[in-house]
C-alpha cells in the first residue's frame, strides 16, 4: 500500500470512527505530514467542532495499523470535551489518563497488539 493509499485509508476509517463515536457536526481537515515518532495526531479548536487530523509519513505494516491510529485519535477528539471542563493545572493527569482509557478501548476492539 502506498502513502497516498495509506493516507486515503486513514480518511476513511476517520470518517468511519467519527461516526460510530458519535461526533456528528465535527469538521475534519486532514494532514500527511512528517510528525516524527508518533503514528498520528490531532489537534482540536478550543470550540470543540473542528479537528485536524495528521498521519505520519511512516509506513503502516498493514491496515489494521491504520484503523487502530484512526481510532485512537478520534477517541482523543471525542474525549477532548472534558480537557476543555478542567482547569489547566489538571490537563497533564487527564491526558495520561486518556491515553490509558483508549488503550483499553484498543485492547477490546483489536487485540493486545499494537502498530
Amino acid at each position: 500500500m502506498s502513502k497516498d493509499e495509506q493516507f486515503e485509508y486513514f480518511k476513511e476509517r476517520c470518517y468511519h470512527w467519527a461516526q460510530e463515536l458519535g461526533l456528528v457536526g465535527w469538521r475534519m481537515h486532514f494532514r500527511h505530514d512528517d510528525i516524527g515518532d508518533a503514528f498520528a495526531q490531532y489537534d482540536s479548536n478550543y470550540d470543540g467542532r473542528a479537528v485536524t487530523l495528521t498521519l505520519t509519513n511512516n509506513n503502516f505494516n498493514n491496515k489494521d495499523g491504520i484503523d487502530r491510529t484512526a481510532f485512537h485519535e478520534l477517541v482523543h477528539v471525542k474525549l477532548h470535551a472534558l480537557q476543555i471542563l478542567v482547569d489547566q493545572q489538571y490537563n497533564s493527569l487527564i491526558e495520561s489518563e486518556e491515553h490509558e482509557i483508549i488503550g483499553v478501548f484498543e485492547r477490546l476492539l483489536f487485540g493486545s497488539e499494537g502498530e
